[in-house]
């Protein structure tokens, strides 16, 4: 007779105070530097910051730090794209992890 855990597994991590944690999604408001870098900075790991359709020109990248995991989402390459005004990286990503999707990039 094959005996179940599951039932005393699952009371086990509840009665020890065990939540379940869910991604939010974090609009910014922009799709501007300042808009998306505010957004990045509100989010948590596991959280998905998603970027409007829009054109914009950046003088700077957004910076996701190594302790934030997160996902940064674009409407579409043909709908969110980024201008850098100068040379240099839209994105520093660090030993983050993130995943970015949904961008489409222009030279200034």
């Amino acid at each position: 007779m094959k005996k179940s855990f599951t039932l005393p597994v699952l009371f086990l991590l509840f009665a020890a105070g065990y939540k379940s944690v869910q991604a939010a999604i974090i609009n910014a408001a922009t799709c501007s530097q300042t808009d998306v870098q505010a957004a990045v900075n509100s989010a948590a790991n596991g959280d998905v910051v998603q970027v409007p359709a829009g054109t914009c020109t950046w003088n700077t990248a957004v910076v996701i730090p190594d302790n934030k995991k997160i996902t940064l989402q674009g409407a579409g390459k043909t709908l969110t794209v980024i201008t850098m005004s100068s040379n240099g990286w839209a994105f520093m990503l660090g030993e983050s992890g993130s995943r970015i999707t949904g961008f489409g990039f222009k030279e200034g």
